[in-house]
């Protein structure tokens, strides 16, 4: 993957990498029960790693119901996009988790309930309980889909745990982030359109103060703001040109309160896709970020990028 920024201060940036490598092994244990482990490598951001490991049982022949249990990515967000770029909702709340998630689908109709530890603390005991939870309610098919999911602690999703991993002062948070996605999706022929909103209560003021002022995260550079919020709208659509099939596709997304994380306050987005040769395709994006406002803490100017992607998959 190819990049190139000229950053929010006219700095320009550029650089090439293995931007990522995922590796899965699904093997069927019996007709009801299969066993995933998936290995990722990500060159800027980690050495290898099992990023997923769990057990999964059901049979959607026989029953309606499953069970999930292991390290897995939570039914929180849908996160869907034709861009290279992850999606600035994934950024802010993809969830990996070790849990129990219970499911139930039928026609279309999809029910989700789970549970896990976070690492996030609240007490002195809360560390050794099962206390996060959540749920997904929605219905989905090839051309059309609707949900709505619910979290009790947004402070669990990666992004935000890794940078209050920085904290020293014990206790991290007084009180949980309650938050809640509502995504949508409609296929009319070979247009797709895409919406995903991300909605949290905040954190509250005594511990934006707490996790502010300690001195752990002073000494890292990190702080947090109230209340982190995205929305995303993504239109793609395929096409035939040049003896080869196309996806090109156009994004408008926003955030709140979500500089603590590095992430724009504005990103519109401009891309195309196609398969060069069998199994080997290449992209293009554009992309235009819109920093914060000088009163928010940012620098209020606006920033120019591209990214080249050749990927394959077998």
């Amino acid at each position: 993957e190819g990049t190139y920024s000229e950053g929010y201060t006219g700095d320009d940036h550029s650089d090439m990498t293995v931007a990522s490598v995922e590796m899965e092994l699904a093997v069927s244990v019996n007709p009801y029960t299969t066993a995933v482990i998936t290995a990722l490598y990500e060159e800027d951001d980690s050495n290898l790693d099992i990023d997923t490991a769990f057990i999964h049982f059901g049979n959607t022949d026989k029953t309606p119901f499953s069970l999930t249990l292991g390290q897995q990515y939570l039914p929180f967000g849908l996160y869907e996009s034709s861009m290279i770029n992850d999606p600035l909702t994934l950024e802010i709340a993809e969830t990996r988790e070790t849990a129990a998630v219970l499911s139930w689908a039928h026609k279309g109709f999809t029910a989700n309930l789970y549970a896990f530890n976070g690492d996030i603390d609240h007490d002195s005991t809360s560390n050794d309980v099962i206390h996060n939870f959540g749920g997904r309610l929605g219905y989905y098919n090839d051309t059309a889909g609707i949900g709505i999911d619910y979290i009790n602690n947004l402070a669990d999703s990666d992004a935000i745990s890794d940078l209050l991993s920085d904290f020293s002062g014990g206790q991290i948070l007084r009180d949980n982030i309650e938050a809640h996605t509502l995504h949508a999706y409609l296929e009319m022929g070979d247009t797709r359109l895409v919406a995903e909103m991300l909605s949290s209560g905040g954190f509250s003021q005594n511990d934006v103060t707490r996790i502010n002022t300690d001195a752990g995260m002073i000494a890292a550079g990190s702080s947090v703001q109230k209340s982190p919020e995205a929305w995303q709208l993504e239109l793609s659509h395929r096409l035939e040109a040049f003896n080869r099939e196309w996806v090109g596709a156009l994004s408008a997304q926003e955030t709140d309160d979500t500089l603590f994380l590095g992430l724009p306050r504005k990103r519109h987005s401009i891309s195309f896709g196609t398969e060069v040769v069998e199994n080997i395709g290449l992209s293009l994006e554009y992309f235009r970020d819109h920093d914060y406002s000088v009163a928010k803490g940012g620098t209020g100017e606006k920033a120019n990028n591209l990214l080249f992607q050749l990927s394959t998959e077998f």
